[in-house]
Order: structure tokens, then sequence, then C-alpha cells
């Protein structure tokens, strides 16, 4: 009698083992699954994130993901994601490092030099390890600079800068011949940006 209720037990956890597998592997997944250990890292275009506190006003914002872009300068590679607020563009940057993600979040975009104070002549002369660049009625200092290609298509000069406290961040652009445009943004912890949907591969 017990040998045959064993033998009933283990047939029946066979079965709803296997019925199990099959709903996993062919039935959709579950609602937020997805999204369960995801990070920026994953999200791309069509995806969404939720910034704490990036708002204008200091509400959390909900940033659908319009474009996705890899940029390479030199051996270095960066990430970005852009989408609308409020009618403008706000991106994101990050990188991939030994001791976690980097990101920095710009909150404006495309901004003429006169906007973020910036002296066109002082940006042509500043490199890293030179001296600190007025901008913003403070300084910040180069940390990178040089030719960068976005998306293995658009060649542009870039600068990107830190304030003292390396909280406040300018990436500065220029292609081609055209005037040169700032983005004014800062430092965020990339375990504070909430994945709201990954978005499309």
């Amino acid at each position: 009698m017990l040998a045959a209720l064993v033998t009933v037990a283990v047939i029946a956890l066979v079965v709803f083992g296997g019925y199990t597998a099959y709903r996993s592997r062919l039935g959709p997944p579950a609602p937020g699954s997805e999204t369960l250990r995801a990070t920026i890292c994953d999200v791309r275009r069509g995806g969404a994130l939720r910034l704490a506190g990036f708002g204008d006003d200091g509400e959390d914002m909900v940033l659908e993901i319009a474009t996705a872009a890899s940029v390479r300068q030199g051996a270095d590679e960066w990430h970005e994601l852009t989408g609308d607020y409020r009618g403008r563009a706000v991106r994101l940057e990050w990188w991939p490092k030994p001791n976690g993600t980097k990101v920095v979040a710009y909150s404006k975009t495309t901004l003429p030099l006169a906007e973020v104070q910036v002296d066109p002549a002082a940006l042509d002369a500043a490199k890293p390890d030179g001296p600190p660049l007025a901008a913003l009625g403070s300084t910040f200092k180069v940390e990178e600079s040089g030719d960068a290609i976005r998306s293995g298509a658009l060649a542009f000069k870039t600068w990107l800068l830190y304030d003292d406290e390396k909280r406040r961040v300018l990436r500065i652009e220029k292609v081609g011949e055209e005037p040169p445009r700032a983005c004014l943004g800062r430092v965020v912890a990339a375990d504070a940006i909430e994945v709201v949907k990954v978005g499309s591969k």
C-alpha cells in the first residue's frame, strides 16, 4: 500500500514538473519579469527608466527611450539613451567600469556655449591635465577630449568636464564646422535608476 502511494506521488510530481516546464517554455513571461534584474545596461530603444527626483520640480522622471547609440573614442566606449521630457531631449550616458556602471544624466542638451558661459577660444585649447575651464560661474576640469564616432557613422570632437566636486558634468560636442553644443548634467548612481521597460533588442 505504501509503495503504491509513493509511486503515485512520484508520478504526480513528474507530471506537474513537466507541465510547469512546458508552460514556462511556451507561455508568456510573468508581467514585469523582464525588469526584475534589469539595469540601465539592458535598456534599448522603446524602453523606459525612472530617475528619482530628476524632474525640473524635483519630481521623479520616467524617461521613454527614443534613441540608443554607442560612442567610441579611441579605446574607450560609452552608451547613450535619449528621450523627451517637457519638449526637450534628456540623455543618459553609461560606461561599464570594473567597480560598477558609471552613469551621467544630462537634463539639458544641445545648449550654445554662451548659455553655459564657456569661451570658445578657451575650449579649443582645453585638454586633460590642462588648466580648469571657466563655466557656469565656476571652474570645470577637462577629464577627456578628442575625436569620437557615434554608432559607427557620425564623427565629432568631444570634451568631458567635471566640476571640483565631480557632481556637475558638461559634455561639449563639435560636429564639423558647426558651433559646439553643450550638455549639462550630473553623475547619478546606477542602482538609483529603475528600469520600467527594457525595450527592443
